[in-house]
C-alpha cells in the first residue's frame, strides 16, 4: 500500500516538470503572448511549487517514513517488554 501512495505523489510531483518544460517549449517558439499563456504559466509554476502528499488527517505521511516509523515503535515497545520481563 505504501508503494502505490508513494508511486502515485512521485508521479504528480512529476507532472509540474512536465507542464513548465512544455510552457517554456511553446514560449520559445511562439512570438504571440496571450492571457492563456500567462495563466498556462502560472498554473505551470504553481504544479512546481506544490508538491502531493498523503496523509493520514494531516499526522503521519503516506509514504517510506510510515514503514520506518511502524518498525521503530514495535522495536521500541519490544526492548521496553523485554526490560518488564527481567
Amino acid at each position: 500500500m505504501v508503494y502505490s501512495w508513494d508511486s502515485v505523489a512521485k508521479e504528480a510531483n512529476k507532472t509540474g516538470l512536465l507542464v513548465h518544460k512544455y510552457w517554456n517549449e511553446f514560449h520559445e517558439n511562439t512570438t504571440i503572448t496571450s492571457e492563456n499563456d500567462d495563466n498556462f504559466g502560472t498554473i505551470s509554476l504553481q504544479l512546481l511549487q506544490s508538491k502531493l502528499k498523503f496523509t493520514v488527517c494531516g499526522f503521519v505521511d503516506l509514504d517510506w517514513s510510515l514503514i520506518h516509523l511502524i518498525i521503530q515503535t514495535t522495536a521500541m515497545y519490544l526492548v521496553w517488554i523485554i526490560q518488564l520481563k527481567s
